[in-house]
């Protein structure tokens, strides 16, 4: 197949989930099928260098610089009705190109990621088009809204969940098939889909080979969280935990020490360089020497929607995880076999003691989590199954 791919940032580097999705779909989709992506790029990205970067995914690459910064896209979607989404991913360049692509050139099918990409497809096509959504947009406000510490954020959330969920519902008729992480967001996605779309699970997943299982004899207690630290649901994990679980483990544990490993780390974020026993580490070249070192990661998540990489890749390399039900939502986990799931910030506490006290149950935890993830989340064994199918889709529509 010809597959015309829209991405609503450049998938290089892939320091978030979103990012590491879209090149694992590229990945995968080039090992079979003639792929062209369109990415928008931010400001002080080059991009001569990322369109060399991706042309090894890609038989076509076009770039277009993002024409909205977050401070524009904050504005314009106080002044509109457009949500801050599809405020925050624009380029006029890039809507004229596509349009004009699409009119010009045969693709087999348009794969968006992320639904704000949808509005450079036009609903005059009759090129079948997939939305990969990732998250569950509105979700991911609706829980901005109701736990956010920020009153600001709160009243945003609570916005532009509103904004979202109109401006699917307008765009439903676009899409033939709908991709959700999770069997909860696939039941959602069923109340606004349109009539006769298909809407499949496709599960995040992580580069097995990449993050290898590791056990090896570890001293210090050291606990770890990653993630990109300029990502709201990431800044506020992080302050719930400083604020509500590290205090209690900082009096149990004296000699523990909690990495944030992560990139561009908020102001809020960084005043904690100066707690004891936290390291702030900003950008990193590779997340895995901090997993190897750790005996917990910790997924304290109580905003977004989706399911959290962070959460598959520690799982993946040996690292037993305690996380809310948010951070463990959408994986086909069990409470107590592959992680612990606790919601209140004493048992949280208590259950991170028990894991850096307990080297068995580490051990276990970590063989049970590896094993699950080479089981089912897998990038290869996951795009291999949604291409095969995609292959009978098509098949069945072309007949």
């Amino acid at each position: 197949m010809r597959i015309l791919v829209l991405s609503p940032s450049s998938p290089i580097p892939p320091h978030t989930g979103g990012k590491l999705r879209v090149l694992h779909s590229l990945i995968h989709l080039s090992s079979s099928h003639e792929v062209s992506l369109v990415s928008l790029f931010e400001g002080h990205e080059e991009a001569t260098f990322l369109a060399s970067e991706l042309q090894e995914y890609c038989n076509e690459v076009y770039l277009f610089r993002n024409a909205s910064s977050r401070s524009r896209a904050v504005f314009k979607t106080m002044i509109s009705g457009y949500p801050y989404q599809i405020a925050r991913f624009w380029s006029p360049e890039a809507y004229s190109f596509i349009r004009d692509t699409l009119k010009k050139e045969r693709f087999d099918l348009v794969w968006c990621h992320v639904i704000s990409t949808s509005v450079y497809c036009g609903q005059d096509s009759d090129v079948p088009v997939l939305l990969d959504t990732q998250n569950d947009d509105v979700l991911q406000w609706s829980r901005l809204a109701r736990t956010s510490r920020s009153p600001l954020k709160r009243a945003m959330g609570y916005v532009e969940a509103r904004k979202m969920a109109k401006f699917r519902r307008e765009r439903a008729s676009l899409f033939d098939i709908i991709l959700t992480v999770s069997e909860k967001e696939a039941q959602l996605a069923q109340q606004w889909a349109h009539k006769g779309t298909q809407i499949w699970l496709a599960p995040n997943g992580v580069d097995v080979r990449h993050y290898r299982f590791v056990m090896q004899d570890k001293d210090e207690d050291i606990i770890v969280f990653c993630g990109a630290m300029d990502v709201n649901r990431n800044v506020e994990a992080v302050l719930f935990f400083m604020g509500e679980v590290f205090p209690m483990l900082a009096n149990e544990v004296p000699d523990i020490e909690f990495r944030v490993v992560g990139r561009n780390p908020a102001r809020s974020i960084l005043r904690f360089q100066d707690v004891a026993n936290v390291t702030i580490t900003g950008t990193v070249d590779d997340v895995r020497p901090h997993y190897t070192q750790a005996k917990v990661a910790v997924a304290p998540s109580k905003l977004g929607g989706g399911t959290k990489l962070k959460v598959l890749e520690a799982m993946a390399m040996g690292v037993p995880v305690v996380a809310t039900s948010t951070g463990a939502q959408g994986l086909d986990v069990e409470d107590g076999i592959h992680l612990f799931v606790e919601d209140e910030p004493r048992s949280f506490a208590e259950r991170v003691v028990m894991l850096l006290r307990n080297e068995p149950e580490r051990e276990r935890i970590a063989q049970n989590a590896r094993a699950l993830v080479e089981r089912k989340y897998s990038w290869e064994s996951l795009f291999k199954d949604l291409d095969s199918r995609l292959a009978e889709y098509m098949e069945a529509r072309n007949r």
